[in-house]
């Protein structure tokens, strides 16, 4: 619908835009912990953590947000190459490394940003999130890497209760 209003609008035509390629279980792997891409994968997640996703329909979630993050990737690789690229679906900023919180089952931007990495694509990174709710799954898969620089500019008294904070030496 997004796609429709931009054309509509004559903001953007269909040559614009581009059809993704879902993640890799290896790009997807190179954030999250072998038990969580499992757990997604096999449908074993536990009530709790199926309420964090919102795992009505779970084959659907697993195929939707591994397509996500084939989107940013994609988008990342339209940037680096034409100057811009941008993902309509994705920004799964909550999810940590081996649990989803807050309706995000994995990190698309940190897939992204690990795999342009691995291809050499890219040295460094920075997230800037401006979405109203604080970046804690950014904040604490980046935590230690001085490899990305990670801003969160979001509501004070908003979720998540429990903001981590990216530690700077």
């Amino acid at each position: 619908m997004i796609a429709e209003s931009l054309t509509a609008e004559k903001i953007a035509t269909r040559e614009d835009f581009v059809q993704p390629e879902p993640a890799t279980d290896q790009d997807i792997l190179r954030v999250h912990t072998p038990e969580w891409v499992s757990k997604l994968k096999t449908g074993t997640l536990t009530a709790s953590e199926g309420d964090a996703v919102g795992d009505s329909i779970l084959a659907e979630l697993v195929e939707a947000v591994w397509l996500a993050a084939g989107g940013s990737i994609l988008a990342a690789q339209c940037a680096l190459r034409d100057g811009f690229g941008a993902n309509l679906g994705g920004g799964f900023h909550h999810a940590y490394p081996d649990h989803g919180e807050g309706f995000c089952a994995i990190h698309d931007v940190a897939v992204t940003i690990r795999r342009l990495q691995a291809d050499g694509a890219i040295r460094k990174a920075m997230v800037v999130d401006t979405d109203v709710h604080h970046g804690n799954g950014t904040a604490a898969i980046f935590r230690n890497d001085p490899s990305v620089f990670t801003i969160s500019i979001h509501q004070e008294n908003n979720y998540p209760a429990h903001k981590p904070l990216r530690m700077w030496t």
